[in-house]
């Protein structure tokens, strides 16, 4: 994936680079520094396929009896 494509999916998905940068755990240049690169990195679209199945009701962990993510689960005190 390109940094080209990167933007067209951010456009697809409806991610500003603020909120990209913040879901992934990284800066906002990061981001910026992806979007002009000729192949981002790998493991960076990996993680974009996750979120956009995700965001379309992909896979749910097999552990999951509620039908809930288990990220979306509170944590214990």
């Amino acid at each position: 994936m390109s940094g080209r494509d990167l933007r067209s999916w951010m456009r697809r998905n409806s991610y500003t680079i603020e909120s990209l940068a913040e879901t992934l755990g990284v800066t906002e240049r990061t981001i910026y520094r992806w979007r002009l690169l000729p192949e981002i990195p790998p493991h960076v679209e990996l993680a974009l396929e996750a979120l956009e199945s995700r965001r379309l009701g992909g896979h749910r962990a097999a552990s999951d009896e509620e039908g809930e993510h288990p990220s979306a689960r509170p944590r214990s005190a």
